[in-house]
């Protein structure tokens, strides 16, 4: 008995050249579809490598720029409530050199005392209290924070946020316009201490702010 069997050669070249052209037409419509030249370990498995932690350093790049936008903008906050905080220490001292004038009656004393009180005590508090941000109280107890600005572990810097309590800003309690010719001057020497401390704070912290800024840039 004979066994005949019939082979098309041109048929099977050319259903393996379809298989081919198929899989490689697949793989570039998925390059395209990604827009990337990597989709996979068998595209070119040493470059995946390379790949994935580009891409991981660009990711983590970005959020440390966001964490550098993050961080001026907290201390945007702190020199918010420093600015309201030298207004009040401005009106205060305009208060203080009022009453020292002997042109004015102690009634006269005792209602600027009224004022200074309202706004160098009880609004400084409010305003250090209250400043805060993210629910981080920026304004009293010397708020310590560090900011991750880089992708690595120690690419970090930090900041302590001078305290914005009357007391610690005047080196003492503020004194009393109603009792200012036994006080003398010293709620203007106060006065004076407070504005002088405000302005360090702020120049300290501004000043940070600036080389965020920088950093922001590199």
């Amino acid at each position: 008995m004979t066994i005949i069997v019939s082979t098309n050669i041109p048929s099977v070249a050319a259903s393996r050249h379809l298989v081919s052209a198929t899989a490689q037409s697949a793989k570039a419509m998925s390059r395209l579809a990604s827009g990337l030249r990597i989709n996979g370990a068998s595209d070119d498995a040493a470059g995946l490598t390379v790949a994935t932690r580009m891409r991981a350093d660009i990711a983590s790049l970005n959020q440390a720029l966001r964490n550098v936008n993050d961080a001026i903008s907290m201390i945007g906050v702190y020199l918010g409530a420093a600015d309201e905080i030298e207004k009040i220490f401005v009106r205060g001292r305009e208060l203080a050199v009022q009453a020292l004038n002997d042109t004015h009656t102690q009634i006269d004393r005792e209602n600027a005392q009224i004022e200074y009180q309202a706004i160098v005590r009880d609004e400084i508090f409010r305003i250090k209290s209250q400043t805060t941000f993210n629910t981080l109280p920026l304004a009293d107890n010397h708020l310590q924070v560090s900011f991750q600005v880089g992708v690595r572990g120690g690419d970090s810097i930090s900041l302590t946020f001078p305290s914005l309590n009357a007391g610690t800003l005047m080196n003492g309690p503020p004194g009393n316009l109603s009792e200012t010719p036994l006080n003398g001057d010293y709620p203007i020497t106060a006065l004076d201490e407070g504005l002088r401390s405000l302005n360090e704070a702020r120049i300290r912290v501004a000043g940070f702010s600036n080389r965020l800024e920088y950093t922001a840039q590199v």
